[in-house]
């Protein structure tokens, strides 16, 4: 929910967002952020084409037993240029704040992008099954202005 005292539909807002990080590393930093940029990259292009109603997703194999998964969301309000706008300001507060860590997202009222290590968006590929997951243990929450 959103309130303003001035019009803002259509108008990405990145002014102030929230962002959770979870604390577990990975071991090959490199080839891990290597498969969050694919990911992220093909879930931020996804969401910001015409039609797509602003949402994306993506996932990519990091090992033979680890699969990144990624999603990117905008407000339905927004065009694609915009869309794009925002989720490209998300992605790069990546660097400052997520490093190599199993997963993390940014979160602004206008856009999201987030990436984990175990599937959390819906439906992962039709079947109807659902991701549990449980944050208490390993996530870290950043409010930046």
């Amino acid at each position: 929910m959103r309130y303003e005292n001035a019009d803002f539909i259509g108008q990405a807002d990145m002014d102030a967002g929230v962002i959770l990080v979870n604390v577990q590393a990975v071991d090959n930093a490199k080839a891990f952020e290597k498969a969050v940029a694919k990911v992220v990259g093909k879930a931020t292009a996804q969401a910001s084409a015409a039609g797509s109603a602003g949402l994306g997703r993506g996932r990519d194999q990091y090992t033979p037993f680890v699969t990144v998964y990624g999603l990117a969301q905008c407000t339905r309000d927004l065009a694609p240029l915009a869309c794009a706008q925002c989720l490209s300001t998300a992605v790069s507060r990546f660097g400052g704040y997520c490093g190599a860590r199993q997963g993390c997202q940014i979160n602004y009222s206008s856009c999201r992008v987030r990436y984990e290590i175990y599937p959390f968006y819906f439906p992962l590929a039709g079947d109807g099954r659902r991701a549990v997951t449980d944050m208490t243990k390993n996530t870290k929450i950043v409010v930046h202005p």
